[in-house]
């Protein structure tokens, strides 16, 4: 039972053979088959030593040896894998298979050396662009607010005589538009998988120790929340009318209020982290023919197939400003004297209109929410058995 990543297994009997001896000590045989760094890459879908080589024995890994599948391209979702088929397979000290595709090896007789096989199919995921962060402008100003009317002239006429009126109020200005909430960050790509692994054997060599290795690729980073748009400036409020002019003068209008700020737009939500990957499945099998005469397991194996750390979030945009409130409309000048004519008093000049209110200025905008962290990927399975095959 696996109870941890690393599983260690006593040898049980084994009687070395000639072959088995030449591939302990690493001895080249006529019948080999050399994998070596200096031809790496390999690109093959399956590798049949029965089929493939004059004389089939055995394949010696040396160095750091990369297997490419024909179909396996950048972009595919799914691992295709690459199957090997051989009599013997033998890893010299200090080598590794490496591998984006599933891969799968039989040994119809040993399978042997110190046995190193990773995955570098569970790459990180891409972070999310932080040039995908729109920014706005300020949001539109508030109008202006209408001038006040002037108050009318006094004046005689076949009607009679009409006195001077008020002038009316200038209005206020508006508001400014709030802003609008800053635009969400985009969510980091998720890692990709590791790839699957699988060793089958009638027997392992005396010493054989096996690493395997198809971690899941981490996830990317979201990216940061747009800033909230910052909100429009109030509109200045409407002048007050003039006074109208007579013997019986009259006081100009107040001025309009100035129109409030817009408030700020709140911070975009800052973009979610990209799951981990899934790690690769590995699989290690002693193939049993004749439980009599069953083979050797290797003496330790080594599985590291975690999931790949779920992406960071991204951070919440930043708040927009308030805008600024609208100034106060000036009051209306008083009306003037008139002149005096039979049976009148001049009154003099009116007095003028208050100034009225500035508008408030717009509150900022809230912080932008963090965006979620990525989810962890799954570990793969480890599976080391010994089973029977008829």
């Amino acid at each position: 039972m696996l109870d941890s990543n690393r599983v260690l297994l006593a040898v049980v009997g084994l009687f070395a053979s000639p072959l088995l001896v030449a591939a302990e000590e690493g001895n080249s045989l006529s019948g080999d088959t050399l994998w070596v760094a200096e031809r790496s890459p390999y690109k093959f879908a399956a590798f049949d030593c029965a089929r493939q080589v004059a004389t089939p024995s055995r394949i010696v890994v040396r160095g750091v040896v990369e297997l490419h599948h024909p179909d396996d391209k950048s972009d595919s979702r799914v691992a295709p894998e690459i199957t090997v088929r051989c009599d013997q397979v033998f890893f010299e000290p200090g080598s590794k298979l490496l591998t984006r595709a599933g891969l799968r090896i039989r040994a119809e007789q040993t399978l042997g050396g110190a046995i190193v096989i990773e995955s570098n199919r569970g790459a990180k995921g891409a972070d999310a662009s932080e040039g995908s962060v729109m920014a706005y402008g300020p949001a539109e100003n508030g109008g202006p607010g209408s001038s006040g009317a002037n108050g009318e002239d006094a004046r005689v006429d076949l009607a009679g005589i009409r006195p001077s009126s008020a002038g009316q109020p200038g209005g206020r200005g508006n508001d400014g538009t709030p802003g609008r909430i800053g635009v969400a960050g985009s969510n980091g790509v998720g890692g990709s998988d590791g790839s699957a692994i699988s060793l089958l054997a009638v027997s392992f060599a005396p010493g054989t120790t096996i690493h395997l290795m198809s971690r899941g690729g981490d996830g990317g980073k979201g990216a940061p929340g747009g800033q909230g748009q910052p909100g429009g400036n109030g509109g200045d409020g409407g002048p007050g009318g003039r006074g109208g002019r007579a013997n019986e003068v009259l006081v100009g209008s107040p001025g309009g209020h100035g129109g409030d700020g817009g408030a700020g737009g709140s911070g975009g939500k800052g973009g979610d982290g990209g799951s981990g990957g899934q790690g690769g499945n590995l699989t290690v099998l002693l193939l049993v023919k004749d439980p009599t005469t069953a083979g050797a397991p290797p003496a330790e194996v080594e599985f590291h197939n975690e999931g790949g750390r779920g992406g960071d979030p991204g951070l919440g945009g930043s708040p927009g400003p308030g805008g600024r409130g609208g100034r106060a409309g000036v009051g209306g000048s008083g009306g003037q004297q008139g002149y005096a004519w039979a049976g009148t008093i001049n009154l003099g000049a009116g007095a003028s209109g208050q100034s009225g209110a500035a508008g408030q200025s717009g509150q900022a905008g809230a912080l932008g929410l963090y965006g979620r962290d990525g989810a962890a990927g799954r570990r793969g399975t480890s599976k080391l058995a010994m089973i029977l095959e008829r």
